[in-house]
Parts: C-alpha cells; sequence; structure tokens
C-alpha cells in the first residue's frame, strides 16, 4: 500500500507541475502557441488528455484560462 501511495503522490506533483508550466505559458502575451501544440509539449499524447487534465488542476478551460489571464493583465 505504501508504494501505491508514494505512487500516487508522485503522479500528483507531476500533475501539478504541468499544469503550473501551462498555466505559466497560456498566460504569457507573447505566447501564440496553440493549445495542440502545448498538450504535445506538456507530454499529453492528445489535446482533449490535456484540456480534462487542465481543466481538473485549474478548474477552467485552457481556452477560458489564455483569455481571462490576458484580460487581466491588459487591464494592469
Amino acid at each position: 500500500m505504501e508504494y501505491r501511495s508514494d505512487l500516487l503522490t508522485a503522479l500528483a506533483d507531476v500533475s501539478v507541475k504541468l499544469g503550473d508550466d501551462a498555466s505559466r505559458i497560456l498566460s504569457d502575451a507573447s505566447s501564440e502557441i496553440q493549445l495542440q501544440d502545448l498538450a504535445m509539449e506538456m507530454g499529453y499524447n492528445s489535446q482533449s488528455s490535456f484540456y480534462r487534465a487542465f481543466v481538473k488542476e485549474t478548474g477552467v478551460p485552457p481556452s477560458k484560462y489564455r483569455e481571462e489571464s490576458l484580460r487581466i493583465k491588459a487591464a494592469c
């Protein structure tokens, strides 16, 4: 059981790291990366897998995250 717990913790840490990296890229006004390309760069084999993981981690879809992040930065 301890091995399974350690594995789940490690997977969660990787998921958070990927979510942080993707969030940073999506909120970068100079980045015009397409979601499909970002998904592949983050190690996902499909845009839909990336989408599900991103929503699970952040609570919002990647496109909405990008839109809101850029809107907030433009307002500052």
